[in-house]
């Protein structure tokens, strides 16, 4: 018997989770109200492009801090709370 029996029995389910999602159409994975998805083979090699693109670099400039205020409190009154 193995030593941690619930850790052995987590990671079957969690390959049988996987195996069953990868079946499944993509269509079917997500419900008919879904606004959008993002897909990147390595999400590492996503999070560092992101980091050093000129865009995010602009808006971590500390000169921008007050519009970027103003853009993210904008942003989660009038898109994230009404969704």
């Amino acid at each position: 018997m193995p030593k941690y029996p619930i850790t052995s029995l987590f990671i079957l389910w969690i390959s049988f989770c996987t195996v069953k999602a990868g079946e499944l159409p993509p269509e079917k994975l997500l419900p008919g109200n879904t606004l959008a998805t993002l897909v990147a083979p390595s999400y590492t090699r996503l999070a560092s492009a992101t980091e050093n693109s000129p865009l995010s670099m602009l808006a971590r400039d500390p000169a921008m801090k007050p519009i970027m205020d103003k853009f993210m409190a904008r942003w989660r009154t009038d898109v994230l709370l009404k969704l």
